[in-house]
């Protein structure tokens, strides 16, 4: 099959669907690969690079885009993209429901593409392989995000995480114990925080409550939870969503207005919709606003801040269907239930009952 990597053109995204390594067993199956020129370049793969590995390097975005059965993107595909596809092709990416329009979605099903949101890519055992991957990775720069706009020079508190003798400790409360608000949870512990992790799963709650190192106090996230914890928050971690739906708004304006000037807010749902009714979209040039007296932080790719790791993650997770898919047969790689929970739309048609009821 002919499989296209075009460059991400989301503003400083700088990830690459397939890292040359993965390119190289595609070739070695007998597939073709089309890579944009520039599109590694951002990850730190130059071209020569992938053609060392037999990919074809193409010069412009459109060609990418057409000159591939299969186009595998990180990014979902913009307007302008989507009206580039044509019926028959297949697409892989990130859909990112929470900021998706009706517009853009009616453009790509009227393309008459069939595809995959890779987010909801999900195994029997409940396993999200490229949600895990993103996930630990945005898990590790949380605390670092929150220790840089906490510091005094960036108009935040003034406030260090913890572990300096009779100091007391930033005060930090993270909303969604999955993946990122679990792994931020216990490695801001780890350095010292005071950290309370919500969640409205008791389960998913335990399971933090029996894994060694720093453990974090557990609560039920209910709204009087909430309100009475993020009164007195140095910094707040907004990880709650569900992939097939829009992030729930449990922070509303009225508890942002309440909490202590200068805190902080990383709203790291907000590719999903954002957990916080103030919160809104930004870039990694201009990461943060002040609203309510608060410090929001919500740059939606924050992997993309350390693209190299973060390319060669996502590949090494989506790798495997990306081959099943490649074969050809799309019956045979619908028949396997992973890949089959992430196709959202097969040649126009919305297959997922909750995107296609959300946008009609």
């Amino acid at each position: 099959m002919e499989i296209a990597v075009p460059r991400e053109t989301v503003i400083e995204e700088r990830r690459v669907a397939l890292v040359p390594y993965g390119v190289d067993l595609l070739v070695r199956a007998g597939h073709r690969v089309f890579v944009e020129s520039g599109g590694g370049d951002g990850a730190g793969f130059p071209d020569e690079a992938y053609e060392k590995v037999g990919a074809t390097i193409v010069s412009s975005h459109d060609e990418a885009l057409r000159c591939g059965r299969l186009v595998i993107k990180v990014q979902p595909p913009s307007r302008s993209e989507c009206a580039a596809l044509a019926h028959g092709q297949l697409m892989a990416s990130f859909l990112q429901l929470g900021v998706q329009t009706r517009e853009r979605m009616e453009t790509l099903r009227a393309a008459g593409v069939t595809a995959f949101a890779l987010e909801l890519v999900e195994e029997d055992d409940g396993w999200r392989p490229l949600v895990r991957a993103m996930s630990e990775i945005t898990a590790g720069r949380v605390p670092l995000i929150a220790g840089r706009f906490m510091n005094t020079l960036n108009g935040g508190r003034g406030i260090i995480l913890g572990d300096v003798p009779g100091v007391p400790p930033a005060s930090v409360v993270v909303i969604g114990a999955g993946t990122v608000g679990g792994g931020a949870a216990r490695k801001m512990g780890a350095l010292g925080a005071s950290v309370v992790l919500l969640d409205d799963d008791l389960q998913r709650l335990r399971q933090h409550l029996l894994t060694d190192g720093a453990r974090p106090t557990t609560l039920l996230s209910t709204p009087y939870n909430l309100e009475r914890l993020l009164r007195t928050a140095d910094v707040v971690v907004g990880a709650a969503s569900a992939f097939d739906e829009r992030a729930p708004k449990l922070v509303t304006r009225e508890m942002v207005r309440a909490m202590r000037p200068r805190s902080l807010i990383i709203d790291v749902a907000i590719d999903h919709g954002g957990n916080c009714e103030t919160s809104r979209p930004t870039a990694h040039s201009n990461p943060t606003y002040v609203e309510e007296g608060v410090i929001h932080y919500c740059v939606p790719n924050i992997p993309s801040t350390v693209a190299r790791s973060a390319s060669d993650a996502f590949s090494n997770a989506a790798l495997p269907y990306l081959a099943r898919l490649a074969q050809g047969d799309l019956e045979a790689a619908l028949a396997i239930p992973a890949v089959r929970r992430g196709l959202y739309l097969r040649e126009g048609a919305y297959t997922n009952e909750k995107i296609g009821a959300l946008f009609g």
